[in-house]
């Protein structure tokens, strides 16, 4: 791949794009680690990886379901414990990514902090490409200013071998479930970095472990430093700084407060990051036909980068670590690329740091540290519920959660709440001297089920010091198969069934009228042709040429296509309704036509029979 394939005038702005397969390329498998995790992100993740939209979030019902139907097995999502934020809805799918997600337990006082997308594409030809991102972006649905850097990699004599990578991999992510020929095609892959850039060196850190990732530059002139946190251990692991050398900080106000004037270095500030903000999704109820959508703007500060100057040189480091004794030294998991930069980029950060505001310092009220000694509180009393064990029973009456010990200590300073990820509106407090308890009565739909819980703790001295998040516990007897399917089915709805099943057997996603979430998209057709489900037009033979085009990718979609289908008759026969009887008896149409197909290309058995 030369390097104007690679990064040329459309080099793109959102990591999600960066990662989407060009034409005639298909993802083999996908690998995410992020600190924080947003499930809304990961939604516009995979509908951008379909290519079907320029806007993710514009993506419809149809385009998601199918996205995560193809890509979901292919993903792998790891991150901080405690760290995967509760959604104010789950919009009916959002809970159908418990299986991709695994939760990383770091160490006590170290943090799960790497940022990065490793992605194996495969062409038609067979041809094999990798790309790897790392930068400072969790997988949240983000304005902050971010920074990263992306690599290709194919099997080839030229580019540069990274095996860090694979060596990374392996000791980081064995979740992933990757096999080993895997592992060591990805250690002898050739690497390209951008135009302007020669790539050095990619540091990583293991659980627990402890080593540096800065090395000075020789005779330095200049340091430019852009980070939210600083701290001293950050500060003396950039030493030593030769004589005469001129440092310069970008970091945020209460960063720039707690540190004081240094001498000999120069402060600017931007924005906090608002890394935990929950993401606004329009839905149905919404929407307005006359409103627009507030723009999005750049906000907070979140980007890590550290460039040194010398007469010859502009090395530059970029990836998670924060300008903190934790992140430069250990033990937090983070990554760093060590690159060498050409003026024009190493010009382009220092004029965008030179534009920011010098830092006015104050410090810091009474109020304020207050208010952070009391979010440490609660970040350290939080450690003995992560540790707990919980799990998840139903009966009759209802479903219930057992956690593996007493949380009497917990509850004595706070107040703790939990619901199934698929009622945000049902919270139950725990109570005192109770390991068990009713999160939900009666029987969960199986549309509904799901081994993801969310939890609330809650300061009883101070409510405003609080902190939700949502975590997968075990669940015995869970049917995920089974729940994927009557879910997917409830998502799509027997409305559009006919537009769904159609777009499928031809490989293509039709214009929808709502986006994933369900808001107008200004009255879009679906375009389901003539007939109670579309079938006025659509001719055997039609389906026939589809096939002809791509045998092995039809009957790939053939066994998705089954499995839905099945959903769709498993949640209309819990309808009594004229509207579900109605759509009962057009599903037996359908499944009358897919057997014929079935049958004619002799794929498995006549679905239905």
């Amino acid at each position: 791949m030369s390097e104007h394939t690679a990064f040329g005038a459309q080099q793109a702005y959102s990591v999600f794009e960066a990662m989407r397969p060009d034409r005639g390329l298909g993802i083999d498998r996908m690998a995410c680690l992020t600190y924080s995790l947003d499930l809304v992100a990961v939604t516009a993740m995979l509908i951008s990886m379909t290519g079907a939209v320029d806007d993710e979030l514009s993506g419809g019902p149809m385009c998601l379901a199918d996205a995560l139907g193809s890509l979901g097995p292919r993903l792998r999502i790891l991150y901080q414990k405690g760290r995967l934020q509760p959604a104010r809805s789950h919009f009916g799918i959002l809970h159908l990514f418990d299986g991709v997600l695994h939760a990383v337990r770091p160490q006590p006082g170290a943090s799960w902090h790497p940022k990065a997308v490793l992605t194996r594409y495969l062409g038609d030809d067979k041809s094999i490409r990798w790309r790897f991102w790392l930068g400072s972006r969790n997988l949240t649905i983000s304005t902050d200013r971010e920074a990263g850097l992306l690599l290709h990699g194919m099997p080839a004599r030229k580019g540069q071998r990274i095996p860090e990578i694979a060596e990374m991999i392996r000791a980081l992510a064995g979740q992933l479930d990757w096999p080993e020929a895997i592992l060591v095609e990805l250690a002898d892959l050739r690497w390209q970095a951008p135009a302007g850039v020669r790539f050095r060196k990619l540091h990583w850190r293991a659980l627990g472990s402890t080593k540096p990732f800065f090395t000075p530059l020789p005779k330095s002139t200049r340091t430019l430093i852009v980070s939210p946190f600083i701290n001293a251990g950050g500060l003396k692991a950039l030493a030593p700084r030769p004589v005469g050398s001129t440092m310069e900080l970008l970091t945020i106000p209460t960063t720039a407060n707690a540190l004081g004037e240094q001498p000999g270095m120069k402060m600017r500030v931007n924005e906090p990051p608002q890394p935990d903000r929950p993401a606004l999704v329009a839905t149905k109820d919404e929407t307005s036909e006359t409103e627009a959508p507030d723009p999005i703007r750049m906000s907070g500060l979140h980007a890590k980068l550290i460039l040194q100057k010398s007469d010859t040189r502009n090395r530059l480091w970029i990836g998670s670590a924060n300008i903190t004794g934790r992140g430069l030294v250990g033990r937090n998991v983070e990554l760093v690329a060590e690159l060498d930069v050409d003026d024009a980029i190493a010009g382009t950060l220092e004029a965008f740091v030179e534009a920011q505001e010098l830092a006015s310092f104050a410090p810091p009220s009474e109020e304020t540290l207050e208010r952070e000694a009391a979010d440490r509180a609660l970040d350290d009393a939080l450690q003995a519920v992560l540790d707990l064990e919980f799990v998840l029973t139903s009966d009759d009456d209802g479903l219930y959660l057992e956690a593996s010990d007493s949380l009497d200590a917990f509850l004595e300073d706070y107040r703790l709440e939990a619901w199934l990820f698929t009622f945000p509106d049902s919270a139950v407090e725990w109570p005192t001297a109770s390991r068990r308890i009713v999160l939900r009565p009666g029987q969960v739909p199986l549309k509904l089920q799901t081994f993801l819980v969310s939890f609330r703790a809650v300061s009883r001295r101070d409510p405003v010091v609080k902190r939700g998040w949502a975590q997968a516990v075990q669940f015995p007897g869970f049917d995920a198969p089974a729940r994927d399917r009557a879910a997917t089915a409830a998502y799509i709805g027997a409305s559009n069934l006919a537009a769904w099943f159609r777009a499928r057997l031809q490989g293509i996603t039709p214009t929808e009228s709502t986006t994933w979430a369900g808001a107008d998209k200004n009255g879009a057709s679906w375009g389901v042709g003539d007939g109670p489900f579309g079938m006025g037009r659509f001719a055997l033979e039609e389906v026939l040429a589809a096939w002809a085009r791509n045998p092995s990718q039809f009957e790939e979609r053939a066994t998705a296509i089954s499995e839905v289908l099945d959903g769709f008759r498993l949640d209309l026969s819990e309808r009594e309704d004229e509207e579900g009887v109605e759509a009962l008896r057009q599903l037996d149409e359908v499944e009358s036509f897919w057997s014929s197909v079935r049958a004619c290309l002799d794929i498995g058995a006549p679905h239905g029979a």
